[in-house]
Formats: C-alpha cells, sequence, structure tokens
C-alpha cells in the first residue's frame, strides 16, 4: 500500500471521530421521550463505525484489516440510515442533517474502496477466518449486497434479496422472493412473508407482520419517462400491525400500533392504532387487541381481549389498553 492509502486510512478514522463527536451533541438535544432510542442507536452505529477502523489501524499484515473496513462501512451506512430517520421524524434540522450526511457519505465511499484492498488483492485462508462469524442466517440462495445490516438472529430465505443500505433488526423472518430496497427499517421480530418487495420509504418498527404477496408503493403519481427518484413518500408501520395478504398500502401513510389490515384491503389513508380495516378502499369495521383478537366495546366503552384478558377503553374514536 502507498501513501495514499495511508492517507485515506487516516481521513476515515479522523472524519469518523469528527463525526461521532457531532452525532453526540446533535443527539443530546433530542427530546426526553421514547424516540431517545433513535439517539442511542446513532451513537452506538458511529461509535461501531470508529471502533472499526481503530481495529484496522492496529492490524499489522495488511490482509486483515480488509475486513474491519468492511464491517466500517456497514456500520457507517447504518449511520446514514438512521440520521436519515431522525430528519425525517424532525428531530435533526435541515443544516445539521446536510452536514451529517455529506461527512458519512464521504466515510462511506472511503471504507468501501479500503474495504476491497488492493488491485488482485486476495485473501489467504487466515484472513477469511479471521473475519467475524454471521449471527444471522441467509440461504445459498439469496442476495445479500454487501452494506446490509441485518440483526442477530435473523433468517432469510430462498431466492430474497437485501440491498446494500438495508437495516433488518433481530430475530426477523424474511420468506422466499423477499426484496428489501435501499433505506428500508426493519425493527425487530419481523415477520414477512412470500413475495413481498418493501420499497425505498418504508419503515416497519418492531414486531409488524407482512403477510405473503402484500404490495408497497412509494410514489402515487408514477411514470415511466419520469423521474421521481427524490419525491418517494414515506410509509411507517407502526409497532404490532400486521398487514394481510395481498394487501396493497398506497404510500405516505401511517399505520398504527397493532393495527389490523384485512386480506386483500386496499389502504389509501392513515390508519389510527388498534383498528381493524378491510376492503378496496379499505375501511374500519371494528378494533383489534395486540393479541390479535376482535374487540367488543360495551356501554362502558371497555372491552377484554379474549385472548390475553387485557381492557382497552374506546375514548372519543381512540382505542387504549387500561
Amino acid at each position: 500500500m502507498g501513501n495514499t492509502d495511508s492517507i485515506e486510512k487516516m481521513v476515515a478514522w479522523q472524519k469518523s471521530t469528527e463525526v461521532a463527536k457531532e452525532i453526540y451533541l446533535l443527539t443530546g438535544a433530542f427530546p426526553s421521550n421514547e424516540l431517545t432510542g433513535l439517539a442511542a442507536q446513532l451513537r452506538q452505529a458511529i461509535v461501531s463505525t470508529t471502533a472499526s477502523l481503530a481495529e484496522a489501524s492496529s492490524e499489522t499484515a495488511e490482509e486483515y484489516k480488509f475486513p474491519y473496513y468492511k464491517q466500517a462501512n456497514t456500520h457507517c451506512i447504518e449511520t446514514i440510515c438512521l440520521v436519515e430517520l431522525a430528519h425525517q421524524l424532525g428531530l435533526l434540522a435541515l443544516e445539521p442533517y446536510t452536514s451529517l450526511m455529506g461527512q458519512l457519505d464521504e466515510i462511506s465511499h472511503l471504507t468501501k474502496e479500503l474495504s476491497f484492498g488492493p488491485l488482485g488483492y486476495a485473501p489467504s485462508s487466515d484472513a477469511a477466518i479471521a473475519q467475524p462469524d454471521l449471527e444471522y442466517y441467509f440461504h445459498p440462495t439469496a442476495t445479500i449486497d454487501s452494506g446490509a445490516s441485518i440483526g442477530k438472529d435473523t433468517r432469510i430465505w430462498h431466492y430474497s434479496h437485501i440491498m446494500a443500505r438495508a437495516i433488518i433488526g433481530n430475530g426477523c423472518s424474511l420468506g422466499q422472493n423477499v426484496m428489501v430496497s435501499d433505506d428500508v427499517i426493519l425493527g425487530n421480530n419481523v415477520k414477512v412473508q412470500n413475495n413481498v418487495s418493501i420499497y425505498t420509504g418504508v419503515i416497519c418498527e418492531d414486531d409488524v407482520f407482512i403477510g405473503p404477496s402484500v404490495v408497497f408503493t412509494n410514489v402515487t403519481n408514477p411514470r415511466s419517462a419520469v423521474s421521481r427518484k427524490n419525491q418517494f413518500l414515506r410509509t411507517l408501520v407502526k409497532q404490532g400491525a400486521s398487514i394481510g395478504a395481498n394487501a396493497t398500502i398506497v404510500c405516505g401513510h401511517d399505520i398504527g400500533r397493532y393495527a389490523f389490515i384485512g386480506a386483500g384491503a386496499v389502504v389509501t389513508k392513515q390508519v389510527p392504532d388498534y383498528a381493524l380495516l378491510v376492503g378496496n378502499p379499505a375501511r374500519q369495521i371494528g378494533w383489534m387487541s395486540a393479541h390479535g383478537h376482535r374487540l367488543d366495546f360495551g356501554p362502558d366503552n371497555k372491552a377484554t381481549c379474549p385472548g390475553s384478558g387485557d381492557t382497552y377503553l374506546l375514548d372519543q374514536g381512540t382505542v387504549k389498553p387500561v
């Protein structure tokens, strides 16, 4: 490796350290509520990026450095996705968001170049063994693009494709022929059944169920001759929601916590927490418990889930557990 490579390594580490400081300062101003979990994830991702670069620097043999640069690239892409999410949620203003994205993009390019090694480089068997073991499973027919972030105990089955900037949490299950695009975020314990494409703009929180052949969109007025890559609309599927087989989710709408979308429904509007929707266009016909049972509210506006025994209150069109 020449002087240029050494300079690139130093630039990547220095920039990562600077971005880490900036992220720690910015996340300190995040509101003190449930969204603070995002602050912790952001800090962890950028610290992991910096730590991987430091590990690479500490290795004396060049061939042992490259796996750490690959790790750094993966963590950097995770940081990029989380910064994007923080901006979409209104936690990061435009100026710091733009600054962070510019710096992170440079780190991502540097770490990607460094992870390949010099032209003609092929790792020895010892170097290959030195790479960290995967904590998730994917079928040999699946394609996992370099840079994808996939959590522990996640399982990815036949002919699925996970793109480079996707983030998938722990304990997820992705069935056959599932495609997860760049910048998609799936939380922990998300279940995706066969033949589902999850496009850029979709965010699924923990415990979401996506049935077979569910359709997501990210543009409302597509034209082949008109590029709308900068006009993707967000779809947020909140914790515990279930989407039935062959349902279509028109982009730009949130699906509430523990909502239940019936098979074949076409969702064209916001969906409240615990709501049960069916039909085309989807209409609300009732309420569902977090345990997945229909709620029957009495004169006192209370209902008990027959599965869990939990009690729910219906108050001015909103359902909450008591």
